[in-house]
């Protein structure tokens, strides 16, 4: 930690930090001695924490900048939804600790050592009914919620995401538990009752409502508490983003993968969607994907099959396709992980030369002509790992090529949206007649299409009842009402915004390594492909950069016929901008020292 928190400080930000959090130490090299009543000079408060794809940021919610600034600290949220463990295992490695995780997923085992060790402050002090009223008489009502954070040493490192609310009002003989309802918001009906009011329907009768419990002091009036402690206030709970949404009632917040959760399991499909399904996918997911996938490409698409992730679609397509023996043309360089897929087909990759505007349709024709190939796999836009775009003049006649020499073409386009500079390129399929497969909406859901030529797309379908028998119904089922509810084009804005900063922090790092190194300059997708001065190796360094907390993948993996050793490939979308900073000012040192010998 950069610095000891005050107790002060410290007091009140346990008052908005509450759900799973867990306050770290000076480091983990020694015993913490809990906050320092001497330093009541911090005005901030850092927390990393884990949060979905799909929500946004906490430092940019208006609830909790409220809560911030009524306690008078300054909290920094950090927040990541990719690869969360292995981030918060190099920040505790390294000592690079902020004043708090939340929702990290700590076990009980983690939290056990890393306060043996220091890392973790003890709370038990603190947890008294003069600091923390409210928490204590929890607690001490509940000694089984004390008992499941208490760790064997007696200490509490963290503090519990339960909330005790009782069931008064909410049921006459049913005994509803807040762990028995998925989410829900809640306002207090007694006071409607006492005022006359409805319950609210629209965000106009929630804020009339909320400011008549302010104006008349209902808390005071119903309660008998102190005058003026009406909070005008309706809250929400819910299990999926909880950290995101826990005020979201009454400020206007949602949090639809619940309500689609909930909309869809327990009202309106929940016997279809918790049975298997078809292989060909969920019927209301193939009309609204459908739709997606020609509007978005402006040309019709025959078919569409929806997948388990791109990389079953690329082993579909091989298994539908390929034969041992059998040759696929790649670019030079290219994904690594469906070069591997091709691989275990037993598949020969044939590399196509490639330039800053992706390939070249000559080189393209001669690898055609010489090697009679079933199948083209490209990247056309943003590529990987390069970042490089196949420019719109080479789309069509890769596409004639195509189709003059018999070859499916697998356009594989999972950034095609993610653009922060210049104009999108038509897909080579809108040139095409023959398949491709593609990926899009989030990673973490699973849910991947293939689209493009029926009779193809039906012999991966048969492949496909062979693997998983069908991709999730529930996460197509979410996807299918994350297209109808138009939400993609707002969360592509939002993480554009936010990856061009990245993107931009970079490329501005690099103008600073080595003299001789190049790179590529990328108008989106999240990669950038560096090539360093001959002499290094950047597999051999990156034992080095991995022991400074710093990772990148060796770019000699990308090439299908190996060499390349002084290249590597950079992902700028999984860490902050402060993180990059830091990340590139070490590789630079270590490339640096490298020429140096």
């Amino acid at each position: 930690m950069k610095k000891m928190i005050s107790r002060r400080n410290f007091l009140k930000v346990c008052a908005v930090a509450g759900s799973a959090v867990a306050l770290s130490a000076c480091g983990g090299s020694k015993k913490a001695a809990g906050p320092d009543p001497s330093n009541t000079d911090q005005t901030s408060f850092d927390i990393v924490g884990g949060q979905s794809a799909l929500s946004p940021g906490y430092n940019d919610n208006e609830v909790l900048k409220k809560l911030a600034d009524n306690v008078g600290v300054k909290l920094n949220y950090e927040t990541m939804s990719d690869s969360l463990s292995e981030q918060v295992n190099i920040r505790i490695a390294g000592d690079q600790l902020p004043d708090a995780f939340m929702g990290v997923g700590f076990s009980n085992y983690d939290i056990a050592n890393y306060g043996a060790d220091g890392t973790f402050l003890d709370l038990t002090p603190y947890i008294n009914a003069e600091i923390m009223p409210n928490l204590t008489k929890i607690l001490d009502e509940h000694p089984n919620i004390r008992a499941a954070i208490t760790m064997s040493d007696g200490c509490i490192y963290g503090l519990p995401a339960a909330e005790q609310m009782g069931t008064a009002g909410i049921g006459d003989d049913e005994d509803y538990s807040i762990f028995t309802i998925p989410q829900f918001s809640m306002i207090n009906k007694r006071w409607l009752d006492e005022l006359g009011l409805a319950v609210p329907t629209t965000l106009d009768e929630l804020h009339t409502a909320l400011k008549a419990f302010k104006d008349n002091d209902m808390s005071a009036k119903v309660y008998g508490n102190a005058p003026g402690s009406t909070i005008p206030m309706s809250t929400g709970f819910d299990e999926w983003c909880w950290g995101q949404n826990i005020f979201y009632a009454g400020f206007g917040f949602t949090n639809w993968p619940n309500d689609v959760c909930n909309d869809l399991v327990l009202q309106k499909d929940g016997k279809r969607i918790l049975q298997y399904g078809a292989t060909e996918g969920y019927p209301p997911l193939l009309e609204s994907l459908h739709a997606y996938v020609e509007q978005q490409l402006g040309c019709a698409v025959p078919a569409v099959l929806p997948v388990t992730g791109s990389t079953q679609a690329m082993d579909l397509l091989c298994k539908a396709l390929i034969d041992p023996g059998d040759v696929i043309l790649v670019e030079n360089p290219s994904f690594l992980g469906n070069m591997q897929c091709m691989r275990l087909y037993q598949a020969t990759l044939v590399p196509v030369e490639s330039d800053e505007n992706g390939i070249i349709p000559e080189k393209l024709e001669e690898a055609m002509h010489q090697h009679h190939p079933k199948l083209l796999y490209t990247i056309p836009t943003f590529q990987n790992p390069t970042g490089i775009t196949l420019s719109a003049d080479r789309r069509k006649p890769i596409a004639e090529l195509a189709a003059k020499y018999h070859v499916v073409v697998a356009e594989d386009d999972p950034y095609r949206d993610l653009r922060y500079a210049g104009e999108a390129c038509p897909s080579i399929k809108s040139f095409d007649k023959d398949g491709w497969f593609s990926k899009i909406i989030s990673p973490g859901l699973r849910v991947g299409f293939m689209a493009g030529d029926a009779g193809i797309l039906r012999k991966c379908t048969v492949g496909k009842q062979s693997t998983d028998v069908h991709t999730s119904n529930l996460t197509q089922a979410i996807v299918d009402q994350y297209l109808r509810r138009g939400l993609l084009p707002d969360h592509i804005k939002r993480i554009c915004r936010s990856y061009k900063a990245q993107l931009d922090a970079m490329l501005s790092e690099l103008s600073t390594f080595p003299k001789g190194t190049t790179y590529t300059r990328p108008d989106g997708g999240l990669f950038i492909f560096v090539t360093l001065p001959e002499g290094i190796d950047a597999k051999e360094l990156l034992e080095q950069a991995v022991e400074r907390h710093v990772a990148y993948v060796p770019g000699t993996h990308f090439f299908c016929d190996g060499g390349h050793e002084n290249t590597l490939r950079l992902n700028f979308s999984n860490a902050s901008i402060a993180q990059i900073h830091e990340g590139m000012s070490t590789l630079r040192e270590i490339f640096a020292q490298a020429l140096a010998k």
